[in-house]
């Protein structure tokens, strides 16, 4: 063909993608030149004949699956961010998936070691083992999709962005350094999950740091697991090192953003970004001083602390595409929580400041299972005031079968919070939380209270037979009278 380079406007330089998604069969066949390269003589330019658009929807469906129903969306940011954001937060549980499938079977072998440690002792085993776990998928997909949204970026044509958003979550306090829980639980109850703030457990504590300091404390609230409590309740995320501008797109398209910071002294804390301000140059941050309010933050101390934990962040897409289920449990290496049966120890560390235990008892009789859990936190002996850290927390969980594949779950907690004063006058501060979950054959259905607000989810498989389609149904209420409803229909074909 010559030394010359292909003269401008030739085909010759077309996109990979649409090589990918040739028919290979067609293209090697010699049979068919109207579909094989055309050379007229040395020298001149190579040029393809388009392929066969029923070809290309073929193969990009079985290359991409559900993802690509996405990313055939018209590209670009608009008021509900539901294009370009949504398909790479889809296509995050890739490397997840990936990973897994590679990592099984070593991790099956250490879960097998784990399992001759008695039952009573073996739950802090266990759930170190797989947070252990959890941070490694959310490593390897946060550099996966750090690559991935850089070219993300190139195809969105920068639209304008509103001077100001304030999007509607609200604010909650936290319990000593659950930050991260508490981020996470913020944007599962502003999507509508029913879920209570001590069931999201994603610290591994342990000694850590230097007494005396700020670095005595234990890095538990630091960590990088945050996105798969996401993936599990059905959400997806976009994780990684990013910046100022990137975060202000996904706020602007709706999608609230969970931020690592850092302190000038030593420590980090997890913070959500739910607006902006460019005619005031703030930065609105959820539960930024651990006090359970919303502060705006200018945007020069923002970026700093934000810059000693390398910029990283989560923003969550609320919109949930039931295609993905398969392709997240695919990527789970983590075993479902259990507490087994008797009296046994759940969760016990300790670092220079503090000690903290967690003990449960757990009856299983005939179609009745009930968990009573009860935690101490040495912390709170040492405060004082609506400050302090409430010593000792707990709570009772009762599932019954009340009829054959038929269940009903009922769980109470009592939770105090940093810098809150536990007040019975009102529902906004009174401790406790309460969930009720009635579950049966392709059908769930889950509420529960916490803090004046209300979320509620249903889960309706409609028909399994066909194309496993499923509604589902998620509803969130707040005390102020804000609330928010989505739903979703999606099935496999």
């Amino acid at each position: 063909m010559g030394n010359d380079r292909p003269p401008p406007g030739s085909t010759f330089a077309q996109p990979l993608w649409r090589a990918a998604f040739t028919d290979a069969r067609a293209a090697l066949t010699l049979d068919a030149p109207d579909k094989i390269a055309k050379l007229s003589k040395p020298g001149d330019a190579v040029t393809f004949a388009p392929p066969d658009p029923r070809t290309v929807e073929t193969a990009r469906a079985q290359l991409l699956g559900p993802t690509y129903a996405l990313l055939s969306q018209p590209s670009g940011l608009d008021a509900t961010g539901a294009s370009l954001l949504d398909a790479e937060a889809a296509m995050g549980v890739l490397p997840a998936m990936l990973l897994a499938s590679v990592a099984r079977p070593a991790t099956d072998t250490v879960y097998r070691w784990i399992d001759h440690i008695p039952g009573a002792l073996r739950r802090p085993f266990e759930k170190a083992f797989g947070l252990a776990l959890d941070a490694g998928v959310a490593l390897a997909t946060g550099a996966a999709q750090s690559l991935l949204d850089a070219s993300v970026r190139s195809f969105a044509p920068g639209a304008v962005r509103p001077a100001k958003v304030a999007l509607p979550v609200e604010a909650l306090s936290q319990l000593d350094t659950s930050c991260g829980e508490t981020a996470v639980a913020m944007i599962l109850k502003g999507a509508g999950e029913p879920v209570l703030l001590g069931e999201i457990d994603t610290q591994l504590g342990g000694p850590a740091g230097v007494p005396g300091t700020s670095l005595g404390r234990s890095a538990a609230g630091n960590n990088l697991t945050v996105d798969r409590e996401f993936a599990r309740r059905g959400l997806t995320a976009i994780s990684g090192p990013s910046d100022l501008e990137r975060l202000k797109d996904f706020v602007a398209s709706g999608l609230p953003v969970v931020v690592a910071v850092g302190w000038a002294n030593g420590g980090g804390h997890f913070a959500v970004v739910s607006g902006y301000d460019e005619a005031r140059g703030t930065i609105s941050l959820e539960n930024w001083r651990a006090d359970g309010r919303r502060e705006d933050v200018p945007v020069r101390d923002f970026a700093v602390a934000w810059g000693r934990r390398m910029n990283l962040l989560t923003a969550v897409c609320p919109r949930r595409d039931a295609r993905l289920d398969a392709w997240v449990k695919k990527g789970e290496l983590r075993r479902p929580d259990t507490v087994a049966k008797g009296l046994s120890l759940c969760d016990f560390w300790f670092d220079a400041t503090r000690l903290y235990v967690e003990l449960a008892y757990r009856y299983v009789g005939e179609g009745t299972d009930a968990t009573v859990r009860v935690s101490f936190n040495s912390e709170g002996l040492d405060g004082h005031g609506a400050d302090a850290m409430r010593w000792l927390n707990g709570s009772i969980a009762v599932r019954r079968e009340v009829a054959r594949g038929w269940f009903v779950g009922f769980r109470v907690e009592k939770l105090s919070l940093r810098k809150q004063a536990d007040e019975w006058t009102t529902l906004r501060t009174t401790p406790l939380g309460a969930a009720l979950t009635v579950a049966g054959p392709g059908f769930e259905l889950s509420v529960a209270g916490e803090r004046g607000g209300v979320q509620a989810a249903l889960g309706v498989a409609l028909a399994k037979r066909l194309a496993d389609l499923g509604l589902t149904v998620n509803v969130s209420l707040r005390d102020d009278g804000h609330y928010a409803l989505q739903a979703s229909l999606a099935g496999a074909w």
